[in-house]
């Protein structure tokens, strides 16, 4: 078992079943993304809540040492909390 592995298993990235993403789609829009497309900006408000339906979603963190992978998102994963729902500024930058 790798760290992400242990870190899933704390719950700290869980997966969210058919019927939860089920639930979730009724608020939400579908969107196709690109390929490295930023869908959140570090320093930016933090607008949305991030399901993956397919493919990967990276998680980077810029600072003064450089950039820091934080996770890879996948599918039935998610982005966003409580946060979601504020105008407060995102900490990271999020990309497909």
């Amino acid at each position: 078992m790798n760290d992400r592995d242990s870190l899933k298993n704390s719950q700290a990235y869980p997966v969210l079943t058919p019927e939860e993403i089920r639930h979730v789609q009724r608020y939400g829009v579908l969107l196709e993304v690109r390929k490295d497309e930023l869908l959140v900006a570090q320093g930016a408000p933090l607008e949305r809540f991030i399901v993956m339906l397919e493919g990967e979603m990276a998680v980077e963190l810029t600072s003064r040492k450089g950039v820091e992978l934080i996770v890879v998102h996948r599918q039935g994963e998610f982005s966003g909390d409580i946060y979601s729902l504020s105008v407060a500024p995102a900490w990271y930058p999020a990309e497909c």
